[in-house]
């Protein structure tokens, strides 16, 4: 499987594109949730088209920082669908403090915070669609090492009298 190699970190390539995703998504989300924001008073939304794109990248790093540290882009993880949603919650829940802090540090941004509950809404549900089809197109055994055991006996056998559970034998595959 090929990896990308972001910040000295092997990241495999199937994740880095899910990340690419993600980020364009809330970009696009951040639109989305300005637009909704404005819907009432549609001149308002040309007048502020011009602060978005900052606003946007900004909104879009977070997010993809915090999910990351919740570790959804990690090719191993034990937990199935739910787990994924709690993580994914709390990474957005992480991403909703850290744009507090700024709100509080940078009080202008008032207007921004009123559209901020537009656009998370927005956000978690593409990066919800994203994640299920993610999920679905791709195939996890690519992201398993493949383990060859050289000889037999005692130690052989240790694989598989420890390793009864499927959660145990999650990181690789055994070719013989």
């Amino acid at each position: 499987m090929a990896t990308v190699r972001v910040f000295n970190h092997h990241l495999h390539s199937s994740f880095y594109w899910l990340v690419m995703v993600d980020a364009i998504l809330f970009v696009v989300a951040f639109y989305a949730g300005t637009y909704l924001y404005f819907l009432s008073e549609p001149g308002s939304f040309q007048n502020y088209l011009g602060e978005i794109p900052a606003r946007a990248a900004l909104f879009s790093a977070i997010n993809v920082l915090c999910l990351a540290a919740m570790g959804l882009y990690e090719p191993r993880m034990r937990e199935g669908a739910s787990g994924i949603l709690m993580r994914t919650v709390g990474g957005f829940f992480a991403a909703a403090v850290v744009m507090a802090a700024i709100f509080y540090v940078l009080p202008e941004l008032h207007l921004w915070r009123g559209i901020y509950f537009y656009t998370a809404a927005t956000a978690i549900t593409a990066n919800l669609i994203s994640r299920s089809a993610f999920t679905a197109l791709t195939r996890t055994e690519q992201f398993k090492s493949r383990v060859l055991v050289y000889g037999a006996g005692q130690a052989a056998s240790t694989i598989t009298r420890c390793m009864r559970r499927r959660a145990d034998r999650q990181g690789f595959t055994l070719v013989g």
